[in-house]
């Protein structure tokens, strides 16, 4: 791992044996990536759970690594996926990921993916990452807002779509519940540029504009 010279915004992957986490953090300061097959004994202490989940995913959280050594390796946020393999109905931690990454065979939710890319984007435009949820009125089910931003002194909801589909109903709950406090309103997705009323429609590549 020490002779491999990291770029910022490249991705290396790992296999087990190389859950260094002191050199991992290395990548991370770097503004690089990594994915590396998970321990069973590592420690780790969620904060942040995705809600929308592909197919074979159990659990994609944001936390810390709640071991002392580990956390003084490593003490910045970090991602875990645990994943369902189908085929031998086990849990891994990054594992089959990992193989199923390399062979180019692990299964794709576009709007997960296009939420992850936009992620990266808003980052590398210096925006801190938040998103939103809260009960629908029935409650049986919750809105979500992907990303907030913050413009001035107000916030900016985003609603990102991995297709062309405009519907927006977890923006426009959102805007309605804190009206006095919303600067603009966004939802980005694979078509041209637009405006319908307060609704700004950009496309994903124009992300790093704002």
């Amino acid at each position: 791992m020490d002779a491999i010279p990291y770029e910022e915004n490249s991705f290396y992957i790992f296999d087990r044996a190389y859950n260094d986490f002191g050199r991992l953090f290395t990548i991370n300061s770097v503004g690089a990536y990594f994915v590396v097959r998970g321990k069973k004994n590592n420690d780790f202490r969620p904060m942040r759970w995705k809600r929308r989940l592909p197919s074979g995913v159990l659990s994609d959280a944001i936390g810390y690594m709640d071991g002392q050594l580990t956390m003084s390796k490593y003490p910045e946020k970090i991602r875990r996926i645990i994943y369902l393999d189908s085929e031998s109905d086990r849990k891994f931690t990054d594992n089959t990921i990992y193989h199923k990454l390399l062979s180019d065979k692990l299964s794709a939710d576009l709007g997960y993916v296009y939420e992850n890319v936009i992620a990266q984007m808003l980052k590398a435009a210096g925006h801190e990452l938040y998103y939103y949820t809260f009960p629908t009125e029935s409650g049986k089910h919750n809105y979500e807002v992907d990303f907030l931003i913050a413009e001035a002194d107000k916030a900016s909801p985003i609603e990102v779509k991995s297709s062309g589909y405009k519907a927006h109903v977890s923006l426009d709950a959102f805007c309605r519940k804190f009206s006095a406090r919303i600067k603009n309103k966004y939802l980005i997705y694979t078509k041209d540029m637009r405006k319908e009323e307060d609704v700004l429609y950009l496309p994903v590549y124009m992300t790093m504009f704002l």
